[in-house]
């Protein structure tokens, strides 16, 4: 399970792919999610700092 702020609220859902390395330069790893948007309020592609979970 994953959980991320934006626009004021908490979004969740369930990673669906993550990548095996660390972006040196960035300090990052690319991860898909997948989440419930009803409303349209999230667009595809948008960029986020996600809390995953176990």
């Amino acid at each position: 399970m994953l959980q991320f702020g934006g626009q004021g609220r908490i979004y969740r859902g369930t990673v669906d792919f993550m990548d095996n390395a660390v972006n040196r330069s960035s300090g990052t790893i690319h991860a898909r999610a997948t989440i419930a948007n009803q409303d349209l309020s999230l667009a595809p592609g948008e960029f986020a700092e996600l809390d995953c979970m176990t």
